[in-house]
């Protein structure tokens, strides 16, 4: 959705905030900086923003502390307030009113809120979902919706992120939980450093699953606190630290799933049977050929801007890369031919049960299945791991854990010729 022009003044402003501590960064990492340790420490733990709402039409806040409520009104003048109450946030014709539980209405027309601890004590309440830091709230432009964001420090950002993306782990993993949080710390830096639009990150799986509060436990927050302000870098450079949960055996080269120039850091490697432990190592999806179509018209549809034609005939692999993954799908049908690449073809190809999940993998044979007359009833891919197969397989860092291997050794396996160095 398109910003309004309240929302992207004030929404610069916690740009330049969020972003003058990753400037530090960037005037360190340039592309002739040798691989050494000799780089300067950063002053201080940068601050990242991360999208939690998108659409939202009404919120609670609360708090386990007091707080400030910092309004800016339409002519650009900052109002404060300080509450320990709940309040609700609506937005409104003229833009975002606050109502005090006590007290009433106490901020109309606003065109950004920011709500902040008094002393940085509390956990933030939004519509239920815990918190740390500070809470940002802008009205969309069209609809009566609002944008949340949450502004905090990176460590405490990873450890909302890192219960999200392996679970509850024990004890003899807690090397694989640092090589996460090592990652994710590198993603986003790197991230944010590349020029994202405004500097904000998904909560998703389109950057990395963040719960907030609610999922932290000890074992992972010991994990993000041992490695604080560690990144993975390559030849003087934050490498972009892709990762994924289970990859069947082979990583995949990013060249050859989206079609990326090729990052020595990003190559297949065999990983042996590390992730092997993992619901996700084998699968099947079996189609009948009619839901099949659907999803492949449907993805022509939506990404080229028209269907295929006619009904299909017979899909087959053409190509496949190194690791085993398929590079080349054609569809064929009475009509014309249809080809799929690379990761490309898991978006192509959703879940038979549930249209919102994606193929697991591209690592997979086909399995034909015809009526006496020859027509295609339906078609099962019987495949291996789950996610596009770059970077750091996460089942197979938690197997390699298990075995004795350091965060270190993980994280030199998957980014081949990588090394990490602490910058804050």
């Amino acid at each position: 959705m398109v910003p309004g022009p309240n929302e992207r003044r004030s929404f610069r402003l916690i740009s330049i905030i969020v972003l003058l501590p990753l400037l530090w960064i960037h005037s360190l990492f340039g592309a002739n900086h040798p691989q050494s340790n000799d780089v300067q420490p950063i002053t201080g733990e940068p601050k990242v923003s991360i999208k939690i709402m998108d659409a939202a039409r009404e919120i609670k806040y609360a708090n386990s502390a007091s707080y400030v409520i910092q309004a800016t009104v339409q002519n650009g003048k900052i109002e404060e307030f300080f509450s320990i109450s709940e309040i609700k946030i609506i937005r409104d014709r003229d833009g975002l009113s606050v109502y005090d539980r006590d007290a009433g209405i106490i901020i109309e027309g606003a065109a950004h809120l920011c709500i902040s601890e008094e002393e940085s004590a509390g956990i933030a309440s939004v519509n239920g979902d815990s918190y740390r830091g500070n809470i940002h709230i802008f009205p969309n432009k069209a609809g009566k919706t609002m944008k949340v964001i949450n502004q905090l420090g990176m460590e405490s950002y990873l450890k909302g992120v890192i219960p999200s993306e392996m679970g509850k782990r024990q004890p003899d993993e807690l090397e694989a939980l640092k090589a996460q949080a090592v990652a994710a710390r590198t993603y986003a830096l790197e991230k944010l450093l590349r020029g994202g639009k405004s500097g904000v990150l998904e909560n998703t799986i389109l950057d990395m699953v963040y719960a907030g509060y609610d999922k932290e436990y000890e074992l992972a927050n010991e994990a993000v606190d041992s490695t604080a302000g560690e990144v993975i870098m390559f030849d003087g450079n934050l490498i972009r630290a892709y990762f994924f949960s289970t990859c069947g055996g082979k990583t995949e080269n990013i060249q050859d799933a989206w079609g990326e120039d090729p990052a020595d850091y990003c190559v297949s490697i065999n990983d042996g049977d590390y992730c092997a432990w993992s619901k996700s190592y084998s699968w099947e999806d079996e189609f009948e050929i009619g839901l099949l179509r659907e999803r492949i018209d449907s993805y022509f549809k939506d990404n080229v801007g028209i269907g295929i034609k006619g009904e299909i005939q017979d899909i087959k692999i053409i190509t496949r890369s190194g690791s085993g993954r398929v590079n080349l799908l054609k569809v064929y049908t009475d009509e014309d031919q249809y080809e799929l690449k690379g990761d490309k073809i898991r978006w192509a190809i959703r879940s038979s049960a549930n249209e919102s999940r994606i193929l697991p993998s591209t690592l997979f044979e086909i399995k034909i299945e015809k009526d006496d007359f020859g027509n295609i009833e339906s078609v099962k891919f019987v495949g291996k791991g789950n996610g596009h197969g770059i970077g750091m397989c996460q089942c197979g860092a938690i197997g390699r854990a298990r075995q004795g291997q350091s965060c270190r050794e993980i994280v030199s396996t998957y980014y081949d010729g990588a090394y990490i160095i602490r910058v804050y």
